[in-house]
């Protein structure tokens, strides 16, 4: 009778504590659980989540603020004998280009659509998926993925969540690939100007979940931490995953009105628009005016201690008239650039307007024709010239530049005018391929005295921003073309986090027209 009591008491006593919310599981229990949730939701085929990450910088005795604030929505399918992959993402913030971008692939492209909130997209990144790319690593989350047993101890349950306990070394790793996550490269530099025994001073970490009962699977993964740095500055982020649909997800992709991204289509619009590229050069006479703007900021560095951008701009016309399949041209360039500095380049360079023709003389000669603000011109006869591309047609990109290597996408509208507009979507080697052709255009030192690269070409770019659109009017020939290309690289010698644009304006004035100039002294006449 007495044990008989004992066990009723034992049982009643249970019942008590379940029905409060107690629970007599070992705390071991919910580390298994948590190990099962995570692993169920990584193996799902089909899954959907939502992301936010925010980072915040303090320096000392100075005001909080954030470099960078991304967000977005995952959508993975992989019941198909092709994974298909969705991910909308929006960056803000003063480390980053505000933009929301489209990561999807189609067969075996990785495609990148840069957006506003008309949906019009500005730049496309495209590249082969390679045969190792693991869609979970690159886009479940990078905490979440790496969360494996070597970074996780051990989980308790408290008020619906299983908080989590993480190894240092995990959570240092995870804050640098979160960081590296949003491309704060300015953050970077500057942590890792510190030893990895420093990190650890003032690092604070809290991270938790809950699980779906039903599907056992995450609902939410959240990770935020801070860290302290020699009493210099604070960090602090915070990440968390909200996952709200684990089966039936459809891809739906981004959809941009007037626009062409079948290849077959792409290749046949961008044959007709070589037509007209080629039938306007061919053109017996032709007449237009450029501005090409450029921008580099190397950040703080001896060349440009200060942190201050570079400008420079650079203008004129170019004048056209074909005789016996012979072009003749009349090109004036004008530059204004803070290139001349003496606190960039030494005064290297000069403000000037120059000229360069060549002449139906008899003998075809090339002139190229300093026109000083004060003083007489002087004409320098070209014997070597070899009929480069930028002078048959100046400032203008050749037209084997309009192939589906480089355009992956056209947007193709008409104005009032009856204007045809294309907007093309670039790719990065694309984009190194404009700035490396303005390189050549843009003629610093006319001379050749001087060789000085606006753009390095060779270094690690990322394209933020690319806009590349040709206006064709009712006659078939090139009306307009503006480019605006915007971003940043990081120089391998140095180190140096670089942003850049381009803009280029090229307006045609078919109304006007050229005749070849005979001799020297008429060529800054016409």
């Amino acid at each position: 009778m007495k044990r008989k009591t004992i066990t009723m008491v034992a049982i009643l006593a249970g019942m008590l504590l379940s029905s409060c919310g107690g629970t007599t599981k070992p705390q071991e229990d919910y580390t298994e659980a948590f190990k099962r949730a995570r692993d169920n939701t990584q193996e799902l085929i089909e899954y959907q989540y939502d992301f936010e990450l925010t980072a915040s910088i303090k320096y000392k005795d100075a005001v909080s603020f954030s470099p960078a604030t991304y967000r977005g929505t995952t959508y993975v399918n992989t019941s198909n004998s092709e994974t298909q992959f969705l991910q909308k993402r929006e960056l803000s913030g003063l480390l980053v280009f505000d933009s929301t971008t489209y990561i999807y692939n189609s067969g075996t492209d990785l495609i990148k659509i840069s957006a506003d909130e008309d949906k019009d997209f500005s730049v496309i990144n495209h590249e082969t998926v390679p045969s190792v790319y693991d869609f979970d690593k690159h886009n479940f989350g990078y905490i979440l993925k790496n969360l494996n047993d070597s970074g996780f101890s051990k989980a308790k349950y408290s008020s619906g969540k299983y908080e989590l306990s993480l190894h240092t070394n995990f959570s240092q790793d995870s804050i640098l690939n979160v960081l590296n996550f949003i491309d704060s490269k300015l953050i970077l530099k500057a942590i890792n100007k510190f030893t990895t025994k420093e990190w650890g001073v003032g690092l604070s970490v809290n991270s938790w979940a809950t699980i779906d009962d039903n599907s056992k699977c995450l609902k939410v993964f959240h990770f935020d931490a801070g860290i302290s740095i020699k009493d210099t500055f604070d960090i602090r982020f915070n990440f968390e995953q909200t996952f709200t649909k684990y089966s039936g997800v459809t891809i739906t992709l981004p959809s941009f009105a007037n626009t062409i991204n079948d290849e077959t289509a792409i290749k046949n619009e961008l044959n007709t628009i070589k037509t007209i590229y080629n039938d306007s050069k061919a053109a017996a006479t032709s007449y237009y005016t450029y501005k090409v703007k450029t921008t580099v900021d190397h950040g703080v560095s001896k060349s440009n201690p200060l942190g201050l951008a570079v400008n420079s701009t650079t203008q004129g016309n170019a004048r056209r008239q074909i005789l016996n399949d012979k072009v003749y041209f009349n090109n004036k360039i004008e530059v204004d650039s803070d290139y001349k500095n003496n606190d960039q380049l030494g005064n290297l360079i000069k403000d000037y307007n120059s000229y360069r023709a060549m002449l139906n003389d008899g003998n075809d000669t090339v002139y190229d024709v300093d026109d000083p603000t004060i003083g007489t011109n002087k004409y320098y006869a070209l014997s070597n010239y070899d009929n480069y591309a930028i002078d048959e047609y100046y400032m203008l990109p050749v037209s084997d530049f309009l192939s589906f290597d480089n355009i992956k996408i056209i947007k193709k509208t008409t104005d009032k005018n009856n204007n045809t507009i294309y907007k093309f979507g670039l790719t990065t080697d694309s984009i190194k391929q404009l700035l490396n052709h303005y390189n050549k255009s843009i003629r610093i030192d006319f001379t050749g005295a001087t060789v000085f690269d606006i753009y390095n070409i060779q270094s690690d770019f990322s394209g933020k921003k690319a806009s590349f659109k040709l206006t064709v009017n009712s006659d078939g020939k090139i009306a307009s073309l503006d480019i605006d290309l915007k971003g940043f690289y990081v120089e391998k010698e140095s180190s140096d986090h670089v942003k850049y644009r381009l803009e280029t304006s090229i307006q045609y004035d078919w109304g006007k027209t050229y005749n070849a100039a005979t001799k020297k002294e008429d060529i800054d006449n016409k």
